[in-house]
């Protein structure tokens, strides 16, 4: 089954390219997005993007702030590796660094 981000990461793609630098992300398009820094339930600091679907919501989504969450190293991993091999796969950041998100640093992974 798709993570049901990733309809979103699609659309957002779809339109235009991200660039992530100095802890901002931009949008070609849509200009600055701003990026969340949460604490996971094992305590792992991680990046999270409130992205508002471009063609609305579907009941049940996470939200932030009334718009859907995706993670940064998900996001970033689309736009510069493509899509997952399969939609269960995560984006591993290779030093294990969840903050790192530069693309050189984050890969899929099967989760398994």
């Amino acid at each position: 089954m798709a993570k049901k981000t990733d309809s979103v990461i699609q659309q957002w793609l779809a339109a235009g390219a991200f660039t992530f630098s100095g802890g901002v992300l931009s949008h070609e398009r849509h200009g600055s997005i701003n990026v969340h820094e949460v604490t996971d339930s094992s305590g792992c600091r991680r990046r999270r993007v409130a992205l508002r679907s471009l063609g609305g919501f579907s009941p049940g989504e996470k939200t932030y702030d009334g718009q859907r969450v995706v993670a940064l190293a998900r996001l970033l991993c689309w736009q510069h590796h493509g899509a997952p091999p399969t939609p269960g796969w995560v984006a591993d950041h290779v030093d294990r660094n969840s903050l790192n998100d530069e693309p050189s640093n984050i890969r899929w992974m099967d989760p398994v």
